[in-house]
């Protein structure tokens, strides 16, 4: 199967009919029912973190270590440090539970080397 959903997002991807409501889904554009994203363990993603205070949010990388598809939640650790204070909550290395609502982009770790 995922040698089909990786065939599938290429080629969504490819002709610019890939899904636009969750990163990495693979179904096509205006798809009925979930999204069904790629995640996988050590990909990254960068979530969006609201501060309750200042209601100015943050995005922040995260390293996945698993993921809930029926829940639509990936857990992972925080790979860069928070700009908003949090009130020491959010640093780097937490672990953190994430919505797919909230995930703005996603990578593969080969991606951020040279």
């Amino acid at each position: 199967m995922k040698a089909n959903q990786y065939w599938w997002h290429s080629q969504n991807k490819a002709r610019g009919q890939g899904c636009t409501r969750v990163p990495a889904c693979w179904l096509p554009r205006g798809h009925r029912g979930n999204c069904q994203p790629r995640y996988e363990r050590g990909d990254y993603v960068k979530a969006e973190f609201p501060d309750e205070v200042t209601e100015i949010g943050q995005w922040m990388w995260v390293r996945i270590d698993g993921y809930d598809h029926e829940k639509q939640l990936i857990f992972g650790r925080l790979d860069n440090e928070a700009l908003n204070k949090y009130e020491g909550r959010l640093n780097v290395g937490s672990e953190v539970a994430v919505s797919y609502a909230r995930i703005r982009e996603h990578r593969k770790a080969s991606e951020f080397e040279k």
